[in-house]
């Protein structure tokens, strides 16, 4: 089905529920073989099931931290950051220790997550925009591509301590 088809579908959906959408009603409504986002869902429960203890085991592995102490501050940080030598198609994490040993690494790991923050707030923007709210996430979307660009020319830069 096409995207204009599901899109239709879930407005449908949401007006049926008081402009509200939920994952449990998207879910109930897909569950009919003719509904456009059926073909969305994996509808064996054996696959369904594996799919989402991925899901948990990438949940647990992101919410493992480790506590950094400065002279000036304590972070929790993620001890698992995604690993930016795999292909994006294969799914890998690296400890931070890994990446803290090989500036080339840690670069690119540092890069990768100046991405993925500026991804959400590109979402963001959109969301901003059609709500008529612009001005403060333009400055960060400045301040993110220019930390990103800063990272990727510090290529003989050692990492942070």
């Amino acid at each position: 089905m096409s995207e204009t088809a599901i899109r239709d579908a879930l407005y449908a959906l949401a007006d049926v529920n008081g402009g509200r959408l939920t994952p449990e009603a998207v879910l109930e409504a897909a569950k009919n073989d003719g509904h456009p986002a059926h073909h969305c869902f994996t509808w064996d429960d054996s696959e369904a099931a594996h799919l989402q203890r991925l899901h948990e085991a990438r949940r647990l592995i992101r919410s493992v931290k480790v506590e950094i102490t400065t002279e000036h501050i304590t972070i929790r940080a993620p001890i698992f950051v995604r690993d930016p030598q795999l292909d994006a198609t294969v799914q890998g994490y690296a400890t931070l220790g890994r990446l803290k040993s090989d500036s080339d690494m840690a670069r690119d790991a540092v890069v990768a997550e100046f991405k993925r923050a500026n991804s959400h707030l590109n979402r963001a923007q959109s969301v901003a925009i059609a709500l008529g709210m612009t001005d403060e996430i333009d400055q960060l979307r400045r301040g993110v591509d220019e930390l990103i660009t800063r990272a990727q020319q510090d290529q003989g830069a050692s990492p942070a301590s």
